[in-house]
């Protein structure tokens, strides 16, 4: 016994243009097409090898920064960022740089990796202390 192909409806059919609608957008299409090899031929082709990479002009205050600032800072990520704020928070302002040695993951090779980025603490500025609640 045969099957008849299933029947489709006409809104199944529709899916694809008809020949008098594929003229306009295969013109539509070229055009489009001619616009985007235009522009990438006056942009010119991006040179990623040429790339400066980004540099951190400004130092940071390691007695202001937040953490996703600190994070800016070569080889810290958020863990230490946190950790940083954290031991500001509970000991006070850092005196100095070194104070950073106190921040556990901080160790004196750390701490020279990102001292040309950090701002020198001043030392007549007051401390900052925990207020009691």
């Amino acid at each position: 016994m045969r099957r008849s192909p299933p029947q489709q409806h006409a809104d199944q059919q529709r899916w694809l243009p008809s020949q008098r609608e594929q003229r306009p957008l295969a013109a539509i299409v070229a055009v489009a097409l001619i616009g985007l090899t235009w522009h990438h031929w006056r942009a010119g082709d991006v040179d990623f090898e040429h790339v400066q990479p980004l540099v951190l002009n400004d130092r940071i205050d390691a007695n202001q920064a937040g953490w996703p600032e600190l994070m800016l800072l070569p080889g810290i990520g958020e863990t230490l960022a946190r950790r940083i704020v954290a031991e500001r928070r509970s000991r006070g302002r850092f005196e100095q740089l070194e104070d950073l040695l106190h921040v556990p993951g901080i160790g004196k090779a750390t701490l020279d990796r990102i001292r040309p980025f950090l701002l020198e603490p001043s030392g007549n500025r007051r401390a900052h202390k925990k207020r009691a609640p």
